[in-house]
């Protein structure tokens, strides 16, 4: 059984994380910071304490799959508030977006007519405007949840030459970074024999670097809560609890990471299929009957090697898949609570692979204003 941690930072200074390859709209920098981002700079700060990447607890803590890092995603509340990507089967307002409520299309599968479009009362007036698709972050409020608002600040700077020890004609650089005082949250699991040394190197106010441009005053990031994780909802009350809310016998899976999974060609997978699920649950009467998903290339950086890792094709983070389960019976329940708890496909230990079965955010949206 593992141990499961919530885990928040403060950036105190800020933050350049690597941005989208080959983006053309200038400088960018990610609004997350990975589970790789996470566990190499962990890693870098306690070899600077002196552990030596020989020792035994190093190995424990890095290289042997024992701690499954989180991604970090940020969050605007201080004090154990979750926070989650945007699923996919989420609409919003294109004009106001979130400000105007939202709708899950899970709970409108299946229906005739035209797409529907924005509800929101303008004094009498119908909004009309069309949904799209959301993207970025929720966090957990006391009635529900609410989007998370990430900024960028822009950084320009001058290169020195070296020789002359005075600024380089003509080597003006802009530096993409999230300002500081931005909070990020996630849950961290790991092997209860490490339980004590992860709760000794995450304490609170330990401080690290993340991310780039560390010696120019970029990246410094502190611990500000390190607490067991809240115990989640069985798997059985959330489908029985989604099945109430949308009348339906549907059953979802939804992806709060990136997940990496391969067939036994080695090639990448683009779904969860349903034999998968059945394999999971010990079932055969399952069937996909709708999904939500998009696939994104990762890349990650090596430090030990001073390499750029193999990049890998993923399945996207808020993807939702939904599977219909005619019957609860025959699950297996505790096979579907150790998948979950141990994460999916490969490169775990990098924040990847992270799911939910019959997430809340499903039920939750009932109380949107497109619901």
């Amino acid at each position: 059984m593992m141990r499961h941690y919530h885990i928040e930072l403060e950036a105190l200074a800020p933050i350049a994380l690597g941005g989208p390859r080959g983006a053309s709209r200038g400088p960018e920098t990610a609004d997350y910071i990975s589970g790789g981002t996470l566990r190499g700079a962990v890693a870098g700060a306690v070899m600077r304490e002196g552990l030596s990447p020989e020792a035994k607890e190093f190995r424990n803590l890095f290289l042997r799959g024992q701690v499954l890092y989180p991604n970090l995603y940020p969050t605007s509340i201080k004090g154990g508030a979750r926070s989650f990507p945007a699923p996919a089967s989420y609409r919003t307002c294109k004009r106001f977006g979130f400000d105007h409520g939202w709708m899950d299309a899970l709970g409108g599968m299946g229906a005739e007519g035209p797409p529907p479009s924005c509800v929101h009362d303008f004094d009498g007036v119908s909004c009309d405007n069309p949904l799209v698709g959301t993207e970025g972050f929720f966090h957990e409020t006391d009635g529900g949840i609410a989007d998370t608002k990430v900024s960028s600040q822009l950084f320009t700077r001058t290169a020195i030459d070296r020789a002359r020890r005075a600024v380089h004609t003509g080597s003006l650089f802009t530096i993409a970074a999230i300002p500081r005082g931005q909070r990020f949250s996630g849950d961290l699991s790991c092997h209860p024999d490490i339980a004590g040394l992860i709760e000794e190197t995450l304490q609170p106010r330990t401080t690290f670097y993340v991310g780039g441009s560390r010696t120019r005053g970029f990246g410094e990031v502190e611990v500000t809560q390190m607490r067991p994780a809240d115990e989640p909802t069985p798997i059985r009350q959330r489908a029985q609890q989604l099945r109430d809310t949308l009348d339906d016998d549907l059953f979802t899976v939804d992806l709060l990471s990136p997940v990496v999974l391969r067939d036994r060609f080695w090639r990448p997978v683009h779904g969860i299929a349903p034999e998968r699920l059945r394999e999971w649950a010990g079932a055969d009467a399952i069937s996909l009957e709708g999904a939500w998903k998009s696939m994104t290339e990762v890349r990650g950086w090596n430090a030990a090697w001073g390499l750029p890792k193999t990049p890998d094709m993923a399945i996207e983070r808020g993807s939702v898949f939904a599977f219909r389960i005619p019957s609860p019976d025959g699950v297996d329940w505790n096979a579907l609570e150790r998948i979950e708890n141990g994460r999916i496909g490969e490169r775990r230990s990098e924040g990847f692979g992270a799911i939910r079965f019959c997430h809340e955010w499903h039920t939750l949206s009932a109380e949107g204003s497109h619901g």
